[in-house]
């Protein structure tokens, strides 16, 4: 078995930090990485045991992988991580994966592994429910994350206001919270196993048993939730997630999820085992409470594709409450591992907001009388058929155009196409505009003024990812650069540098000119300008689109002509090809 090399912070823990975290016979060991390490980011938690067992039985040895385990300690660490790409595979709370996803950033969610383990603690033992809180201090870990968003929806399930009936004391992390238990600076707290196990195992020895003695478990928060909402006494709170690097090798991660849950279903049949096998790993966690860990929490893998359901209920409760809690929007099917979409749909059918789908997604935000409602309602059924089947052609002009274009189909022909794609996008912007003047005469004043900030925090305007958005034609400049085994020499290098060299300038300048239309276009809309105006707009857009098509078509001609032998054109036209 290799030695890993550990990145973990010199910091005396008293209770660990969690956030958590189709059958495939595939063995991981037998899959070749294309990098040289396969770095993994996991808190001290129960999510990251499986991780180690497969550590420990040699699963990811072989002649080119080495493994990398970086432990983080807070949510905004996990974030600075994905964001910088220093890890390949991340534990993740189920929220921060949705969140990160709808900002465009290229992960998605391998499986949901981690069920039971946030706990409400206290040193009374007549405390079952969250409304015997009332009143009572509660100290309370990552303000605006996972548990502190699980217990507002709780408390709201129930009438209670979160912040008026309960005194809420933040602490930025699990192990403050534990340590004022432990110092008895705190009667209340809301922690995650394993700190729940470590708290009550350091308050029964030494000075602890002293200064803390009688510590409980008072109120399971998966319980509660189950009895609140009708549902299983489960919540998905956290699981595994690929970054950007690692999902160029689907089958290593195919390999990953079957060997993690083999090594999950283990954990959980070997409390004693797991325990002995994560402090050898993890010193700073007790094997004591570790074991009693492992036998209160719920560790059970299951792929993202079969549980997305589930999840999405979860969202969707989140959502209600908060957008802004999962990103503004439920992930689409390319979020899901596994999901035979695999490529995200960067390129907008419209720059136009989508007024009716989301006054109606959140129609209990607007104080929306039961007439107002039956109007806009019918206003749907009016608009509908008419967008629908216009939003269906652009998606499939889209994907037409970039398998013409893969299949070297004449540039004249992909122009046409172009300037059809353009004008089936105003169409659909001029109906959306008219349906936005029809959701404001059915609105008050004050209600369109709601829907309007609310709508800027839900979805809150990022220009994201240009050079994958601003037209249907592939990019292939970006994508020779990211095909493996392509093997360019330095002469095509060259040669593809000093091509785009005259044309950076111009192609930059298009690309920023799209990305301030359309948030301008965005504004118009929503202060609700005439529509006149806002077609103006998209038609000086959607000629610069068109631009960028020509421009994209002479880029492919002059690399399959005048750069690239056969071989190489072929494994880039099937890379493109795996990413629609």
């Amino acid at each position: 078995m290799k030695k890993l090399k550990y990145i973990i912070p010199v910091l005396l823990i008293i209770g660990a930090i969690i956030y958590f975290n189709n059958r495939d016979d595939f063995e991981l060991k037998k899959v070749k990485n294309t990098k040289e390490n396969i770095v993994f980011a996991v808190p001290f938690a129960p999510v990251s045991y499986p991780i180690i067992k497969m550590i420990e039985d040699g699963t990811f040895d072989n002649d080119t992988l080495k493994s990398e385990l970086i432990l983080w300690k807070t949510p905004d660490q996990l974030r600075a991580l994905v964001a910088s790409k220093q890890a390949d595979v991340f534990a993740v709370p189920s929220n921060v994966a949705a969140t990160l996803y709808n900002k465009n950033i290229d992960v998605k969610l391998l499986n949901i592994s981690i069920w039971r383990a946030m706990w409400l603690v206290s040193r009374s033992d007549d405390k079952k429910t969250l409304a015997d809180f009332k009143g009572e201090e509660i100290t309370m870990p990552f303000r605006g994350d996972m548990p502190h968003i699980v217990f507002m929806e709780l408390a709201k399930k129930q009438g209670l206001d979160p912040e008026k009936d309960f005194k809420l004391n933040y602490v930025p992390s699990p192990m403050d919270a534990a340590k004022k238990m432990i110092m008895r600076r705190t009667d209340n707290a809301l922690l995650i196993d394993p700190a729940v196990s470590m708290v009550i195992e350091k308050s029964k020895s030494g000075l602890s048993s002293v200064v803390a003695p009688d510590i409980y478990r008072s109120v399971d928060l998966q319980d509660e939730w189950g009895r609140l909402f009708n549902t299983e006494n489960e919540i998905p709170i956290a699981g595994i997630m690929a970054g950007s690097d690692i999902l160029k090798n689907p089958k290593l991660l195919k390999a990953f999820n079957t060997a993690y849950k083999k090594a999950t279903e283990w954990c959980m049949e070997h409390p004693e085992e797991t325990a002995k096998m994560v402090v050898k790993h993890i010193p700073q966690l007790n094997e004591n409470a570790v074991t009693d860990a492992m036998k209160n929490v719920l560790l059970k893998s299951i792929d993202a594709n079969e549980v997305r359901p589930k999840l999405e209920a979860f969202y969707k409760v989140l959502h209600k409450s908060k957008p802004e809690l999962i990103g503004g929007k439920l992930p689409d099917d390319v979020f899901y591992f596994g999901n035979k979409k695999q490529t995200k749909a960067t390129l907008k059918s419209s720059s136009v907001p989508g007024y009716m789908g989301f006054v109606l997604t959140n129609i209990s935000d607007f104080n929306i009388n039961e007439e107002q409602q039956k109007e806009l309602l019918a206003l749907k059924d009016n608009f509908k058929p008419k967008a629908m089947p216009i939003n269906q052609k652009i998606v499939a002009l889209a994907k037409t155009i970039k398998q013409k274009s893969l299949n070297r189909s004449d540039a004249k022909e992909l122009e046409k196409l172009s300037k059809e794609f353009g004008i089936l996008r105003i169409e659909l912007d001029e109906i959306k505009t008219t349906c936005r003047d029809a959701v404001a005469n059915v609105l008050t004043k004050e209600q369109w003024e709601s829907l309007v900030e609310k709508y800027n925090k839900a979805n809150p305007y990022e220009m994201g990812d240009p050079l994958g958005r601003m037209s249907p034609v592939p990019n292939y400049m970006i994508d020779v650069f990211h095909v493996d085994n392509l093997k360019l020499s330095k002469e095509q290098i060259n040669q593809l540098a000093n091509w785009s060299k005259d044309r950076h300038s111009n192609a930059v300048m298009a690309h920023s000119k799209i990305a301030n239309l359309e948030k301008l276009i965005r504004q118009l809309s929503l202060e609700k300008k005439p529509k006149d105006e806002i077609v103006q707009k998209l038609k000086e857009m959607e000629k610069i689109r068109h631009k960028i098509t020509v421009t994209k078509t002479v880029c492919r001609d002059f690399m399959k002509n005048d750069v690239l032998n056969k071989d190489q054109w072929d494994l880039l036209t099937k890379f493109i090809t795996n990413k629609l």
